[in-house]
């Protein structure tokens, strides 16, 4: 299913939800379609892109990224964000639905998706193979109910419990060390229930299935803020073999996508827009100064080919 960036309610309406139908359809796009006179970077985009005039971007369900609501509207960080850069580039972005993060990964690597905007953290095994725009912190978290008395005390609480957590993604390797970590220290092994993304995590924790629900920082603080005074979370660290994690957007290198994102990003960070996104989904905590291209390696993008 293909659907476009800001759209009208009604156009939504009207469609089947994004991220539950397996229907199809177009809606239209306000991004700029083809603006090589404006003051964008279409020219600076890779030829393949110029020739289709859009990008394909895949989306799956992970609040706060994409949320679909009863009525079928798409709200989140990434139509608005997508916004935002859709301007800077100059041509129209087309979200595309997609499955769990392989299937994601593997759209990438036969050019079926031109890009992806998480959650995925920056890691140097994927900047061997992609281009990585960072633009928030976002640590791995632990996001527990606090009703009846069962408010964590740290991390080491996780120990023991009933944790889910999402597949073929960084955060089930997380839970990996995080029992490592409990094992050497005297504490039992946390039960991990794996699902298929964080909304299956959420609605686990929600339905008593799991005592804590693994995820990206932003995942937990969306959670938080959607459901006053019902979670809190907690962040696994150093000590239980985790280090900072960057949300970032994800390009193969091959297809020399990755530095014009960077100056997209470079744009809505100074003109205002990345502020005003991550202050409206109450994601201030977790924004960083700047954005940076493969955090880990520190590589830098291939350079665009023109055609």
């Amino acid at each position: 299913m293909k659907f476009r960036t800001n759209l009208p309610v009604a156009a939504v309406a009207a469609t089947a939800l994004l991220l539950t139908s397996c229907a199809s359809g177009n809606t239209p796009s306000s991004a700029p379609a083809s603006s090589a006179g404006s003051d964008t970077l279409y020219n600076e985009l890779p030829q393949k892109i110029r020739d289709a005039g859009e990008l394909i971007v895949a989306a799956d369900a992970h609040p706060p990224y994409r949320n679909v609501a009863a009525d079928g509207k798409v709200t989140g960080i990434d139509p608005d964000l997508w916004d935002a850069l859709g301007k800077e580039l100059g041509v129209k972005v087309t979200f595309q639905q997609a499955a769990a993060l392989p299937a994601i990964l593997t759209g990438l690597d036969t050019a079926r998706y031109d890009a992806y905007n998480g959650p995925i953290a920056a890691t140097a095994d994927r900047e061997a193979k992609y281009d990585m725009v960072a633009w928030l912190k976002n640590d791995v978290s632990y996001l527990f109910p606090t009703a009846d008395g069962k408010k964590l005390g740290g991390i080491q609480d996780v120990c023991g419990k009933k944790v889910a957590h999402g597949v073929g993604n960084i955060i089930e390797g997380e839970v990996a060390k995080l029992n490592q970590w409990c094992e050497s220290t005297g504490r039992p092994k946390a039960e991990t229930i794996p699902l298929k993304d964080t909304s299956a995590t959420i609605l686990a924790l929600a339905s008593g299935q799991a005592d804590v629900a693994a995820m990206p920082e932003t995942s937990a603080v969306d959670a938080m803020t959607a459901t006053p005074d019902k979670y809190d979370y907690v962040i696994q660290g150093a000590e239980q073999g985790s280090t900072t994690k960057y949300q970032s957007l994800i390009t193969p290198i091959s297809s020399g996508l990755g530095g014009v994102m960077l100056k997209a990003f470079e744009r809505i960070f100074a003109n205002g827009s990345y502020d005003a996104v991550v202050t409206k989904w109450k994601l201030d905590r977790v924004k960083v100064d700047a954005p940076s291209i493969n955090p880990e390696t520190k590589r830098e993008p291939q350079a665009v080919e023109k055609g």
